[in-house]
């Protein structure tokens, strides 16, 4: 199914674990129709953020993110580390400059940064559109809301070549609730996996190898002490590191470096035990004739790469070989567990930046507000604001909260007055404002019982949002206040007779209710036969003059 940017809601799928197949791939539903009402948002800056911590999806009314960590934060997708200090709980991501590119300054153009987490070799690929919001006065950020999100569970990359490519694991889709920007971010799965780096690193295979290819051609190894078999056994990974590095800097019309099976280097540190991995890397294995019975030996041949003008394309061979190398100068850069010696040094711009510059979510100099205290986390979570917002940029997440999600205005008012306590004078007083405006509204004197409608959701009667918005804010409110059921199904009532909406009207009376809330809605007895709520149902329905068409 492809992906676009349609507001198309992208039903969240959790695949069941196959044991007898651990690569099996989830099979996920058709999408629907996206429901715009009731969603809150995330500013940029935060939303940035949040995806460093592997929040994709994060709803600041569910519990604390600490009591439920993301299936996508580091630490959990961390399968094979060797750090043993400073391990961040956050994605390192650095942007792989050779895949990513900024054409939104053309019409239709998209902005594309893949990255690369250097602690658990995830790779996150962020494709931006171009937009309005933080260059203008008035929209100091962009408000994103995620309007579906898909996961797959592990395929087998050596099987399914499509997959080795681009092994995805998770699609989600944003939009932008105050422009037209949209966001689609994809995580792909290491090319490497755990299992072939234990096997490459592994260090008693490495030294078992070495101590028969010592037995059966001892002249050979005869010259080779013992800070060569320290080389020997710990840098496995920079000769593939080097094999890597030619393939892709290798021009087309150069004659590939073949490699001996029996090179002494590649006999030891990988050997026929590595075969299925550089069959998997596009390597090809040329036999000699002339090999001694009982031995295969021969040639292993890398892949040749086609001419690239410009970016590597995503999905393609070179951005393959780019991943793994990308993945194996990750390993190498972290220390060795017994020297502390760092081996390489990726030079690489830091994800994090080239994201608030593609969102334009950067600070400026003097911008920012207080630093935060842990008491104001969940304030800045519910509006959905970065920790270190200003006076402006609150308000702002205030008002696009409000706006995208008023069944919960008074949770954001709670917000805002809480971070207002430890912010200046004029903060407060808008504070005040917007807390004095709600008492207003919910002490509406206007005898209208259409204005008493609107007033009952926080909304006013100038929406112009369709019909799935009043519907979705009238399902929020049921949710958050039960008891009032048939109070909220009676003001969306008046909403659906005044905006002569038939799919409002058929929310009223086509879903179910249960006994209780029919009967207070009816203002009947529950105790009545059913015969007799039936007759009164009936003629409210005559009385309102209701007329479904059939569409």
């Amino acid at each position: 199914m492809p992906f676009g940017f349609s507001l198309t809601w992208l039903h969240y799928v959790k695949a069941a674990p196959d044991i007898a197949n651990p690569f099996s791939i989830v099979r996920v539903e058709e999408p629907g129709v996206l429901d715009p009402g009731a969603v809150p948002g995330r500013l940029a800056r935060r939303l940035i953020g949040d995806w460093h911590l592997g929040l994709l999806d994060d709803n600041p009314h569910d519990s604390p993110q600490e009591a439920n960590p993301s299936e996508w934060a580091c630490p959990r997708l961390r399968a094979f580390y060797r750090r043993k200090t400073n391990a961040s709980v956050e994605h390192d991501l650095i942007v792989i400059p050779t895949q990513s590119y900024d054409e939104t300054n053309v019409p239709g153009g998209e902005a594309v940064l893949s990255c690369l987490c250097r602690s658990c070799r995830y790779h996150f690929v962020f494709k931006i559109s171009a937009g309005s919001c933080g260059s203008l006065r008035d929209n100091p950020q962009h408000h994103f809301l995620l309007n579906g999100i898909e996961e797959f569970s592990p395929a087998n990359v050596e099987n399914d070549p499509a997959v080795k490519l681009y092994p995805l694991r998770c699609h989600a889709l944003y939009t932008c609730s105050a422009c037209t920007q949209t966001i689609e971010v994809e995580v792909t799965a290491p090319r490497l996996v755990p299992e072939w780096i234990h096997l490459i690193s592994d260090e008693q295979r490495i030294t078992q190898a070495l101590n028969v290819a010592r037995e059966e051609d001892p002249d050979r190894y005869a010259n080779i002490g013992p800070e060569a078999v320290h080389r020997y056994v710990t840098t496995s990974l920079q000769t593939l590191n080097a094999y890597l590095k030619d393939v892709v800097e290798s021009a087309p019309e150069e004659k590939r470096k073949r490699i001996s099976s029996r090179n002494k280097t590649f006999m030891v540190q990988f050997g026929t035990s590595c075969d299925h991995i550089f069959h998997y890397l596009g390597f090809e294995f040329e036999p000699v004739e002339e090999a001694e019975e009982g031995r295969v030996e021969g040639f292993w041949l890398p892949p040749k790469l086609d001419v690239q003008e410009g970016k590597t394309p995503l999905k393609s061979d070179r951005a393959f070989i780019e991943d793994v190398r990308g993945e194996v100068q990750a390993l190498l850069e972290e220390s060795s567990p017994d020297s502390g010696d760092t081996v390489v040094r990726l030079i690489s711009p830091i994800a994090r930046a080239s994201l608030e510059k593609a969102l334009k979510a950067t600070l400026g100099p003097g911008q920012g507000g207080k630093t935060a205290i842990k008491e104001e986390a969940a304030d800045f979570r519910l509006l959905g604001a970065a920790t270190d917002a200003d006076d402006e940029t609150l308000k702002w997440a205030f008002h696009r909260q409000v706006h995208t999600d008023p069944g919960h205005k008074e949770a954001y008012l709670s917000a805002l007055n809480n971070l207002g306590l430890r912010r200046d004078v004029d903060f407060q007083v808008f504070c005040f404002a917007q807390q004095d405006q709600q008492v207003q509204t919910t002490n509406a004197t206007s005898d209208d019982p259409v204005d008493k409608a609107y007033a009952h959701f926080n909304l006013d009667r100038t929406r112009s949002e369709p019909a799935s918005f009043f519907i979705n804010v009238y399902k929020n409110f049921r949710e958050q206040s039960p008891a009032q059921k048939s109070a909220h199904r009676a003001a969306l009532l008046q909403i659906g007779k005044d905006r002569n909406d038939n799919e409002i009207l058929s929310e009223v009376y086509m879903t179910q209710m249960e006994h209780s809330e029919a009967c207070t809605y009816l203002s009947v007895d529950p105790t009545w036969p059913l015969e007799s709520i039936a007759v009164s149902a009936q003629s409210t329905i005559q009385v309102n003059g209701i007329r479904f068409h059939n569409s």
